[in-house]
């Protein structure tokens, strides 16, 4: 019993781990992005390699209308803009999802079972504003996938807002600078 107790102990220990370590590289790789998209790819591949995922896709959501911004597989990244890639089962299935996100309003974590496919979803949100979805599938459940999600997105929620916010300020230095060049010339 004790030696059950102990294995049992050790494995969550270690997923818990695998968690920690992939929360970790999103903060100090993913604070390295100022393109969104780029962002989104390096955050889907980093749960596709790190764990047990077979396929993610990130959804942007602008105007109440969902567009694929990534979509990573374990054997491949997809193009959303090749139709054929962008027209796969596991596309449909995160879209279908993602949008339950928009139809009812609700910003938890949700897991639906296909056969024998585990499907986990969570927007990504911000203010009460949901600016996208992040979808995954795997083969089978593991307690810290939950877990792992949920603070998965929180942080990246948190990484894209400050990615948008760096750009608001770089466009208004460019055009300050731009009005404060004109002006000296004038002058």
């Amino acid at each position: 019993m004790i030696k059950e107790t102990l294995s049992t102990l050790r494995s969550q220990f270690l997923g818990l781990n695998r968690v920690l370590s992939t929360v970790t590289s999103l903060v100090t790789e993913g604070l390295a992005y100022d393109d969104e998209e780029a962002l989104f790819n390096f955050a889907a591949k980093l749960l596709v390699n790190n764990h047990n995922f077979q396929f993610c896709a990130i959804h942007l959501l602008k105007n109440d209308n969902l567009s694929l911004a990534c979509a990573t597989s374990i054997d491949s990244i997809l193009d959303p803009d090749i139709e054929s890639e962008a027209e796969n089962s596991w596309v449909g299935t995160c879209e279908h999802l993602a949008r339950q996100f928009l139809e009812r309003g609700d910003h938890t974590l949700v897991k639906r079972q296909a056969g024998d496919t585990l499907y986990y979803s969570m927007p990504i949100v911000y203010r009460d504003e949901i600016l996208a979805t992040l979808t995954l599938n795997s083969p089978s459940f593991d307690d810290n996938h939950p877990k792992l999600i949920s603070i998965f997105c929180h942080i990246l929620t948190s990484i894209v807002i400050n990615t948008r916010q760096n750009q608001r300020l770089t466009q208004e230095v460019k055009r300050r600078t731009e009005e404060l060049e004109s002006a000296w010339l004038i002058a």
